[in-house]
């Protein structure tokens, strides 16, 4: 490939960072470039300093690395410029030399519902010589797919710091619909706290956390715990819907994924006068009040599937409510930027999820 080319690749592939995607393979590619562009980066920076000095290709070259670099950068600086401290005060050095992925004991608990298998992944917090929190963990997928082995890394880390980790399992839509997967989620976690010495749980620390269309179905789970008498101290949504009408009445064709269609599906029904109650039972924004547990909220500015409007709104309800919510806007990232594991915006959400746990 003539280095000229190579160059204009390069430069091209850095502007996917700080533009929209369009496309499924769009997003895909942007959350790989986002997540580990200042790789890519030092690789332009390398390229830019060999063309000055050689003075061939010729000094344009140089400049579109130069270019490409700098947006390649600058989720990593976003990050960096963040209140979370590292552990070893080193968080440059944790962007290029990240910690492994931990390990944890993990076991399968049988679980059904109304003849339906739904088994649990239980990751069990360390040390295990008394009662540790329990965080319920929901994986997203549009409500349509997705299982709870989805990216585990995660559930490792907090069973590495303490924390027992439920990885429970829901009905799909179209299958079922609302409020199903929330009942699913719900009974699960009462399996698990009416016999908490069996599984080493803490009942009165108990946190929902659920990623995109999970952290939907954690939220209403969690309002729904707390209508039944059960406690639950706090409810983590990363980059979640909250306001299903508005995710409707929004959405354009050209969008990656259609609102209407998605949030049809899991509800059952098409949002009409007379279905709008059901939207709004299933929209967190619509159910938090005043006795609602503390939030930590995290999404990416960039995200095309599920756009910050959710975040915020829900966020702005809860202050509305005088209830604490703790917000992390990430600039760059996109829908699903926690899929690497060891990417800086990933690094940054553990701790970030450490310290809102960590509070109580």
């Amino acid at each position: 490939m003539p280095p000229n080319t190579f160059a204009i690749i390069f430069f091209a592939l850095s502007l996917l960072v700080v533009t929209p995607a369009f496309f499924t393979w769009g997003w895909m590619t942007k959350i790989a470039l986002v997540e580990w562009g200042h790789w890519l980066g030092l690789g332009g920076i390398a390229f830019a300093a060999i063309s000055m000095l050689l003075r061939k290709p010729p000094l344009s070259h140089a400049l579109l690395y130069l270019a490409g670099s700098f947006f390649f950068f600058m989720p990593l600086a976003d990050i960096m410029r963040r209140d979370v401290p590292s552990t070893d005060g080193t968080r440059l050095l944790e962007a290029f030399f990240p910690d492994k992925i931990p390990l944890a004991h993990v076991v399968t608990i049988p679980f059904e519902k109304s003849g339906v298998g739904l088994p649990i992944d239980f990751y069990s917090g360390l040390p295990a010589d008394s009662p540790r929190p329990l965080v319920i963990m929901v994986y997203g997928g549009s409500w349509t797919k997705g299982q709870r082995t989805d990216l585990a890394e995660l559930n490792y880390f907090l069973a590495n710091a303490g924390f027992n980790v439920a990885a429970v399992t829901y009905r799909l839509a179209p299958e079922t619909h609302f409020p199903g997967p929330v009942d699913d989620v719900v009974a699960a976690t009462k399996f698990l706290l009416d016999t908490p010495s069996s599984w080493n749980i803490d009942p009165g620390r108990v946190y929902f956390m659920g990623r995109s269309a999970g952290g939907q179905i954690a939220e209403i789970s969690a309002l729904a715990m707390l209508k039944t008498g059960r406690p639950v101290k706090g409810i983590i949504g990363l980059y979640a819907p909250a306001d299903l009408i508005w995710g409707v009445e929004t959405t354009n064709p050209w969008q990656i994924i259609n609102g209407e269609i998605s949030i049809g599906t899991y509800i059952g029904v098409p949002l009409q006068d007379k279905t709008r109650d059901v939207y709004k039972a299933a929209s967190p924004v619509f159910q938090v009040d005043q006795q609602t547990p503390r939030h930590l909220l995290v999404h990416g500015t960039g995200d095309e599937l599920v756009s910050v409007y959710h975040t915020r709104s829900l966020a702005a309800r809860l202050r509305e409510l005088g209830r604490p919510v703790e917000v992390e806007e990430l600039r760059w990232a996109t829908h699903g930027f926690d899929y690497f594991y060891q990417s800086p915006n990933s690094v940054f959400l553990r701790k970030r999820i450490l310290r809102f746990l960590a509070a109580d």
